[in-house]
């Protein structure tokens, strides 16, 4: 888990996202967005796939619609549908979705833009679906441990810890807090 985290990371420290979505690379190949440190989503992503892959991993693309470009019929799947690729790996018997464009999420989380019912498994063997829900919930508790004085005036602390897509959410507005 510590080298698939390693992995994860040192992708998203080499190329940055650039905003757009794609479910194919920018270019021929991945070399390019990776030497100017730059690409959509694919290009990321696939750049993950590909280091995975030479690391050894159980790693597949997971291609998907995002929500903003609307559900993927399951009954009519269409090409036109398909907009953004993440990789798919299978550590211990456990599966985890990845994806490298957004810098506060962690392994096995996807963007919320990605969660969006189902994804197909893209493999020369076989071709599945799988459901992009997350196990990740919006988890805020606020912990208070206060006092009453004789004038009814409440004074102490207020602790606040958030977990899952709301630790997400917090890092992702304050990113640039001093």
């Amino acid at each position: 888990m510590a080298r698939l985290t390693a992995a994860h990371e040192a992708v998203k420290k080499a190329v940055k996202w650039n905003e757009n979505t794609s479910v194919a690379a920018s270019s021929g190949n991945l070399n390019s967005p990776f030497n100017k440190k730059i690409g959509n989503s694919a290009d990321v992503n696939l750049i993950l796939i590909q280091l995975l892959k030479k690391l050894k991993f159980e790693v597949n693309p997971v291609v998907l619609s995002t929500r903003e470009n609307g559900y993927l019929s399951l009954a009519s799947p269409t090409l036109r549908k398909l907009n953004y690729v993440v990789a798919y790996v299978s550590l211990n018997d456990k599966k985890y979705f990845l994806d490298a464009t957004e810098e506060f999420i962690p392994v096995g989380m996807l963007p919320p833009r990605c969660i969006n019912l189902r994804g197909r498994i893209v493999d020369k063997d076989k071709t599945d679906w799988v459901d992009l829900n997350s196990d990740q919930a919006d988890k805020r508790f606020v912990y208070f441990d206060l006092k009453q004085d004789a004038d009814n005036l409440l004074a102490g602390k207020i602790s606040i810890s958030n977990s899952g897509y709301a630790a997400y959410n917090f890092r992702k507005k304050y990113e640039k807090f001093n």
